[in-house]
């Protein structure tokens, strides 16, 4: 018996079929049986439809998912194909499914009838122990599967697993309650409210939202999604925010009990605060089949199957991942067949009396359900709607179903009240959005005003203003710092969003863009450091002197270089010349750099080949700061650490992981802890940490021992601290034919180079990643992109930029030979004296690595000047 058994209904779509059925027989979990149900469009058995739906069925194009659905079960044995007579099934599945939620529509809408006969044909058939409905126009997430599969077997085998699933369009409330197709994805599951504990008392005063207000269409905030890795005590001005920290710690513990995966199983029945949640109005999940077959349920969409399953269940877990992934927008559902849903809702809660007091809850839900469905149908349909919908309500309605004004107007039938009150609503946002765009207007206007103003002033020969592309960090976070120590009589400011506020240290003064302080500052400060371009509005000025510093030493194609390559190439090349124009000095790692930037980046500008300041940290830091870093990470004592830092992919349009972590520490064995910097959809193993949200890269390669990446350029900062590189490059020329590249690391690398994941677990199996042939290479490496970094580089910088100082001065700090420098080791390294062999039995005394706890951790002190203060910035 096979655990997955998935139902997809295949009707008139054909066009999303193939990459539907792929992506169940991709699943890395493969114990399934794929069931898809042909059903024929415009039988007589396709019964319930509209007279819309038939029409519309009469003039589409010819349904060929038998054909695809069969291709499909020739090359795989788990595809069972089921074709429905027409007729059969009818008397289940021949009503058309009404969509939940606001302007939204269920699995089942539109020709719902097909999807309720395919759905009863496929759970009649289906021999797994698990079912989940697939619409055929949506997709599987990578790893959908087996991440259900984890959290089954963590909630004890629930009756009904609630996952989530992704919306591709938004609401916009100029335009009415229709979805608005974008194309982008949005997160469509509010699972931190399922966290909280239910409301006291009985279940009456407990409904779900003010029936007296309409429920407003579901929006994505900024809560539904993983927030990024913050500090733990941004708000202590003595003390300099910690580097990393889980984010859980940023919220309070939820009091219901937990698993590590979500909040644990519970009871639908006791929880009606949920009704409404997107969560329970999207109705995806993985049900129990003889939970299915024992309940007797109806398998047609819409809210008598939503609710209907979660009352019954014994236990409901849900599991806080987007599973399911739409290809088109959800097609428009029958509003008429909300009248039959309902009635067979409530016709479900009068046989049970233990959910009677359900009756208000959902009565309640239902009359904003139909008012949000009265709001998209056509004016002159108002009329005949609101007297079903009249008709039905003083139906079901009970004493103890509450009162308000809306929904009186509703059950009266008072079409035109409720059409001149959505008017109203209308009207009233309209002019609040014309408020909005005429102040945002004016203040725009007085901002630029006091820019040119501000522009007229001289110059203030005493500031130096500094700003990053992600927060305190990077080239110019080291040359702040060697501002304040070179140059004490300049004072400093930063320029970070209010987001990076906390990224911040105590010495310099933080600007928030778009404020009058960012643009007074762009207009007098003497001094401009930036690894990025400014804001192309605010022109130099005479007297000012412009750093530029880059991401890194160059290793793929970048500037002018991309006019070749489509793929990457930049979105407006004037506007990148033009930026060039304002640059006085461009920093530089080595000759490599110099040559590169001078070609790609003409300009007349003066090249500061002095080393990267952004890697003095790693002559200047000490075992001591490396040890408190990982243990502020969680990296176990003894453990050997791994970076994975991967490059971003131009041919590719989603950043899919290279490699199987999980598959990759199983090999390597207990002692090993991988830190990733990819993005990874399914939930990581235990022994990886996601640092992917982590400010400054250059802490994780002080608290890593070794660095795993492919064309990243941060292969060439590591080089410096002379600790082992290891190269993934399983698609060099896919991305050398998008890109370019400067290096060619088939030739001249850093370390040892895979070109598939078994080569690199044999590398590290092998000890070759730290042997003495890698360390050859990293050597030669070393030498040639190098050559400056002695812990010096911010110095020279700034002596030559501010103090007028060159090569030679009395004070001018020489370059240390590359063979007198000490970086400071790896804290395994440290421990023992050497790299660590990679062969598990050699330490036996660590039997696992846990994951961090996620509990808070205490920042250590910072000073202005100290290694430690640039460790955590």
């Amino acid at each position: 018996m096979p655990r997955f058994s998935v139902i997809v209904p295949a009707h008139q779509v054909q066009a999303y079929l193939h990459a539907c059925l792929d992506s169940v027989l991709s699943q890395s979990y493969d114990d399934l049986e794929l069931i898809v149900v042909v059903v024929p469009g415009g039988s007589p058995g396709v019964g319930g439809q509209s007279g819309a739906w038939r029409e519309r069925d009469a003039f589409a194009d010819p349904d060929v998912c038998g054909e695809i659905a069969d291709g499909f079960a020739a090359r795989d044995r788990r595809v069972r194909i089921v074709r429905l007579e027409p007729g059969e099934g009818a008397g289940k599945g021949g009503d058309a499914g009404g969509g939940e939620g606001p302007g939204e529509a269920g699995p089942g809408a539109g020709p719902g009838c097909a999807v309720g006969r395919a759905r009863a044909a496929g759970l009649a058939r289906a021999t797994g122990d698990r079912l989940l409905f697939l619409d055929g126009a949506d997709t599987l997430a990578p790893h959908a599967l087996r991440t259900i599969a984890d959290r089954l077997k963590e909630t004890d085998e629930p009756d009904v697993l609630v996952y989530g699933h992704s919306h591709s369009h938004s609401h916009d409330h100029d335009h009415g309650p229709d979805p608005v197709w974008t194309g982008r994805e949005h997160r469509a599951a509010a699972f931190h409210r399922l966290t909280a504990p239910p409301e006291p008392g009985p279940l009456r005063p407990t409904a779900p939202q003010d029936p007296t207000q309409h429920p407003a269409p579901f929006q994505p905030t900024a809560t539904q999604h993983p927030a990024p890795l913050r500090p733990t005590t941004p708000q202590d001005p003595t003390q300099h925010p910690a580097p990393f920290q889980p984010t859980a710690t940023q919220h309070p513990a939820p009091l219901r009990p937990t698993t590590p995966q979500g909040p644990a199983p519970f009871r639908f029945a006791d929880r009606p605060d949920l009704v409404g949640s997107p969560v329970v109005v999207t109705g995806t999940g993985a049900y129990r089949r003889e939970f299915l077959t024992g309940a007797g349920l109806d398998p047609r969409p819409g809210p008598a199957w939503t609710y209907g399953t979660l009352l019954a269940a014994e236990s409901v877990a849900t599991l806080d991942q987007v599973c399911v992934r739409p290809q088109r927008p959800a097609p428009a559902a029958e509003p008429t067949a909300l009248f039959e849903q309902y009635d067979r809702l409530f016709a479900f809660l009068a046989e049970r009396p233990e959910l009677a007091d359900w009756h208000p809850v959902l009565y309640r839900r239902m009359l904003d359900h139909l008012a949000t469905a009265s709001a998209g149908l056509p004016r002159r349909a108002h009329a005949a709607f609101l007297r079903d919908a009249r008709d039905l309500c003083r139906r079901l309605r009970r004493e103890d179903s509450g009162r308000s004004p809306r929904h009186a107007l509703l059950r009266l039938g008072a079409h035109r009240t409720l059409r001149a009150l959505r008017l109203i609503a209308r009207a009233r946002r309209g002019t609040a959005s014309l408020a909005a765009r005429l102040a945002h207007a004016l203040h725009r206007g007085a901002l630029r005003l006091h820019h040119r103003v501000q522009r007229l002033l001289p110059v203030w020969d005493d500031l130096a203003v500094f700003t990053a592309e992600s927060g305190y960090g990077g080239d110019p976070a080291a040359l702040e710092a060697a501002f304040r120590t070179h140059a004490p009589g300049v004072r400093t400011a930063w320029i970070a969003r209010p987001e990076h506020h906390h990224t911040v240290p105590p010495g310099p003064h933080r600007v928030t863009p778009g404020t009058a302080a960012h643009l007074t500052a762009l207009a007098r400060a003497k001094y401009l450091v930036s690894d990025s371009d400014p804001d192309p509005r605010t022109a130099k000025r005479p007297g000012q002197v412009v750093v530029r510093t880059h991401q890194g030493t160059p290793f793929g194609h970048i500037g002018l270089d991309l006019l070749e390559r489509p793929a990457a190439r930049p979105h407006d090349l004037g506007a990148l010349l033009r930026a060039v124009d304002r640059w006085d000095h461009v920093v530089s790692a080595n000759r490599h750099s110099t040559l590169t930037f001078e070609r790609v980046f003409p300009g007349t500008y003066h090249t500061l080949e002095y080393g990267r300041p952004r890697n003095d940290v790693f002559q200047q830091a000490t075992s001591a700061d490396v040890t408190r870093l990982r243990e502020t990470l969680g990296i176990p004592h003894g453990a050997v650490a791994l970076l994975y830092a991967p490059a971003h992919r131009d041919y590719r349009r989603t950043q899919h992981p290279r490699l199987d972590l999980e598959r990759l520490l199983r090999r390597l064995g207990p002692r090993h802890v991988v830190l990733t910097r990819a993005a990874y959809d399914a939930p990581l193993p235990a022994r990886a940490l996601d640092v992917s949200g982590h400010p400054d890269v250059h802490t994780l390669c002080l608290a890593s021992d070794a660095l795993i990446t492919d064309y990243a350029p941060l292969m060439f900062d590591y080089a410096g601290l002379d600790r082992p590189i290891v190269l993934h490059t399983d698609d060099w020329a896919a991305y050398d034919a998008s890109r370019g590249t400067y290096v060619d690391l088939r030739t001249f690398a850093p370390g040892a180079v895979a070109r598939d994941e078994d080569e690199l677990i044999d590398i590290f199996a092998s000890g070759h990643w730290c042997g003495s042939r890698s360390a050859e290479l990293r050597a030669a490496f070393r030498r040639r992109f190098c050559p400056y970094d002695d812990g010096h580089a911010a110095e020279r910088v700034v002596r030559h930029v501010v103090l007028g100082q060159r090569p030679g001065a009395a004070r001018w700090p020489s370059v240390v030979p590359l063979e007198e420098r000490r970086p400071v080791p790896s804290a395994v390294a440290s421990a023992s004296g050497r790299h660590p062999a990679a062969s598990v039995p050699s330490v036996p005394s660590v039997p696992s690595v846990p994951r961090p706890s996620p509990g808070p951790r205490t920042p250590a002190p910072a000073a202005s000047t100290a290694p430690s203060a640039l460790l955590e910035s």
